[in-house]
Protein backbone atom coordinates (compact mmCIF):
# COMPACT_ATOMS: atom_id res chain seq x y z
CA UNK A 1 0.00 0.00 0.00
CA UNK A 2 3.12 2.05 0.66
CA UNK A 3 4.22 1.53 -2.63
CA UNK A 4 1.07 2.32 -4.72
CA UNK A 5 0.53 5.75 -2.22
CA UNK A 6 4.29 6.59 -3.32
CA UNK A 7 3.36 5.96 -7.06
CA UNK A 8 0.59 8.12 -6.93
CA UNK A 9 2.75 11.13 -5.58
CA UNK A 10 5.13 10.68 -7.99
CA UNK A 11 2.97 10.50 -10.68
CA UNK A 12 1.11 14.05 -8.97
CA UNK A 13 4.43 15.86 -8.74
CA UNK A 14 5.36 14.90 -12.28
CA UNK A 15 2.14 16.36 -13.72
CA UNK A 16 3.22 19.39 -11.30
CA UNK A 17 6.56 19.90 -12.68
CA UNK A 18 5.32 20.41 -16.28
CA UNK A 19 5.08 23.63 -18.22
CA UNK A 20 1.88 23.84 -17.90
CA UNK A 21 0.36 21.61 -15.10
CA UNK A 22 -3.09 22.15 -15.49
CA UNK A 23 -2.87 20.51 -18.89
CA UNK A 24 -1.78 17.30 -17.66
CA UNK A 25 -4.58 17.29 -14.37
CA UNK A 26 -7.49 18.58 -16.53
CA UNK A 27 -8.98 15.29 -18.55
CA UNK A 28 -9.15 15.82 -21.67
CA UNK A 29 -6.81 19.10 -21.96
CA UNK A 30 -4.65 17.80 -24.59
CA UNK A 31 -7.39 18.59 -27.38
CA UNK A 32 -6.67 22.06 -27.94
CA UNK A 33 -10.80 22.94 -27.79
CA UNK A 34 -10.87 21.52 -24.15
CA UNK A 35 -7.75 23.10 -23.34
CA UNK A 36 -9.24 26.11 -24.66
CA UNK A 37 -12.88 26.01 -22.95
CA UNK A 38 -10.49 25.97 -19.29
CA UNK A 39 -11.16 28.65 -17.28
CA UNK A 40 -8.98 30.46 -15.21
CA UNK A 41 -10.36 28.76 -12.27
CA UNK A 42 -9.90 25.27 -13.68
CA UNK A 43 -6.37 26.21 -14.04
CA UNK A 44 -5.51 27.24 -11.02
CA UNK A 45 -8.01 25.04 -8.81
CA UNK A 46 -6.96 22.37 -10.44
CA UNK A 47 -3.05 22.88 -9.29
CA UNK A 48 -4.48 23.43 -5.61
CA UNK A 49 -6.03 20.55 -5.50
CA UNK A 50 -3.21 18.39 -6.59
CA UNK A 51 -1.04 20.22 -4.06
CA UNK A 52 -3.57 19.82 -1.33
CA UNK A 53 -4.47 15.47 -2.65
CA UNK A 54 -0.31 15.19 -2.40
CA UNK A 55 0.45 17.02 1.50
CA UNK A 56 -2.81 14.31 2.67
CA UNK A 57 -0.88 11.30 0.88
CA UNK A 58 2.63 12.70 2.54
CA UNK A 59 0.94 12.52 5.53
CA UNK A 60 0.25 9.07 5.24
CA UNK A 61 2.93 7.31 3.72
CA UNK A 62 5.22 9.47 6.62
CA UNK A 63 3.25 7.67 9.34
CA UNK A 64 2.84 4.43 7.19
CA UNK A 65 6.74 4.04 7.36
CA UNK A 66 7.22 5.09 11.04
CA UNK A 67 4.59 2.15 12.05
CA UNK A 68 1.93 4.56 13.22
CA UNK A 69 -1.71 3.59 12.09
CA UNK A 70 -3.52 6.79 10.20
CA UNK A 71 -6.59 6.96 8.84
CA UNK A 72 -7.40 8.61 5.40
CA UNK A 73 -9.60 10.71 7.36
CA UNK A 74 -6.79 11.54 9.79
CA UNK A 75 -4.33 12.12 7.13
CA UNK A 76 -7.03 14.67 5.53
CA UNK A 77 -7.56 16.83 8.44
CA UNK A 78 -3.97 16.51 9.94
CA UNK A 79 -3.08 17.84 5.62
CA UNK A 80 -5.44 20.51 6.88
CA UNK A 81 -3.79 21.64 9.36
CA UNK A 82 -0.49 22.05 7.87
CA UNK A 83 -2.53 24.31 4.94
CA UNK A 84 -3.50 26.80 8.50
CA UNK A 85 -7.12 25.52 8.05
CA UNK A 86 -7.56 27.54 4.04
CA UNK A 87 -9.45 24.13 2.83
CA UNK A 88 -11.24 21.81 4.77
CA UNK A 89 -10.33 18.42 5.77
CA UNK A 90 -13.71 16.61 3.78
CA UNK A 91 -13.07 18.82 0.91
CA UNK A 92 -9.42 17.20 0.50
CA UNK A 93 -10.89 14.05 0.76
CA UNK A 94 -13.47 14.64 -2.18
CA UNK A 95 -10.87 16.18 -4.18
CA UNK A 96 -8.85 12.72 -3.79
CA UNK A 97 -12.45 10.74 -5.02
CA UNK A 98 -12.39 13.40 -7.94
CA UNK A 99 -9.42 12.41 -9.44
CA UNK A 100 -9.97 8.38 -8.92
CA UNK A 101 -13.51 8.73 -10.61
CA UNK A 102 -11.98 9.23 -14.06
CA UNK A 103 -12.51 6.34 -15.95
CA UNK A 104 -9.17 6.63 -17.78
CA UNK A 105 -7.21 5.66 -14.64
CA UNK A 106 -4.42 8.80 -15.24
CA UNK A 107 -5.66 10.86 -11.90
CA UNK A 108 -7.06 13.62 -13.70
CA UNK A 109 -9.79 16.44 -12.65
CA UNK A 110 -12.64 16.71 -14.61
CA UNK A 111 -13.10 20.42 -15.56
CA UNK A 112 -15.32 22.56 -13.37
CA UNK A 113 -18.88 24.10 -14.43
CA UNK A 114 -17.99 27.44 -12.62
CA UNK A 115 -18.51 29.67 -15.58
CA UNK A 116 -19.65 27.84 -18.14
CA UNK A 117 -23.39 28.19 -18.97
CA UNK A 118 -22.29 32.45 -18.93
CA UNK A 119 -19.61 31.92 -21.13
CA UNK A 120 -21.03 30.14 -23.42
CA UNK A 121 -24.06 33.00 -23.69
CA UNK A 122 -24.97 34.04 -27.27
CA UNK A 123 -26.45 37.71 -27.60
CA UNK A 124 -30.14 37.32 -29.51
CA UNK A 125 -28.53 40.80 -31.28
CA UNK A 126 -25.33 38.88 -32.20
CA UNK A 127 -27.73 36.92 -34.53
CA UNK A 128 -30.25 39.08 -36.07
CA UNK A 129 -29.07 42.87 -37.15
CA UNK A 130 -32.52 44.29 -38.41
CA UNK A 131 -32.94 43.14 -33.97
CA UNK A 132 -30.39 45.24 -32.89
CA UNK A 133 -31.61 48.10 -34.92
CA UNK A 134 -34.93 47.52 -33.80
CA UNK A 135 -33.69 47.76 -30.09
CA UNK A 136 -31.53 51.37 -30.72
CA UNK A 137 -34.64 52.79 -32.61
CA UNK A 138 -36.52 51.79 -29.48
CA UNK A 139 -34.62 52.86 -27.18
CA UNK A 140 -33.78 56.07 -28.52
CA UNK A 141 -37.33 57.25 -28.73
CA UNK A 142 -37.67 57.40 -25.24
CA UNK A 143 -34.01 57.72 -23.63
CA UNK A 144 -35.45 59.70 -20.03
CA UNK A 145 -37.29 56.72 -19.16
CA UNK A 146 -35.64 53.63 -20.46
CA UNK A 147 -35.14 51.16 -17.02
CA UNK A 148 -33.75 48.08 -17.04
CA UNK A 149 -37.12 46.33 -16.76
CA UNK A 150 -38.62 48.15 -19.83
CA UNK A 151 -35.95 46.75 -21.30
CA UNK A 152 -36.29 43.17 -20.26
CA UNK A 153 -39.31 43.33 -20.88
CA UNK A 154 -39.40 44.82 -24.27
CA UNK A 155 -36.68 41.84 -25.21
CA UNK A 156 -38.72 39.08 -23.78
CA UNK A 157 -41.85 40.33 -25.76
Amino acid sequence: MLKARCQVISLLKKNLAAVDPWRELILGAEDEKIAYGASDFDREHVVKKTRHIIDALHVMTDHTAYGQPLTWNEACVKASHYNYNCIGWRTIMMRYLDVHTTTTGDLRFTKSCRGSSSAETISPFAEDESLLIQFKSWARCDLEHLTIKRVSEWVND
